[in-house]
């Protein structure tokens, strides 16, 4: 991944903080933002809606 596209995938998650701040404050408590990473860029996410298995595992390649 270049510098230029995580500088862009960090603008949309500020744009989404963003948009939560100005159109549903009160829900800011709830909200988190975490940027998940290793040497080779590929993370294993669990119970995620697009999972195929019975864990609903997705790996999450960047």
């Amino acid at each position: 991944m270049t510098q230029a596209s995580m500088l862009l995938l960090e603008e949309n998650v500020w744009r989404l903080c963003e948009y939560v701040r100005t159109h549903e404050a009160q829900e800011l408590a709830k909200c988190f933002v975490a940027f998940i990473s290793n040497d080779s860029r590929c993370v294993p996410l669990w119970r995620q809606r697009m999972g195929k298995s019975e864990d609903k595992l997705i790996t999450w390649v960047s």
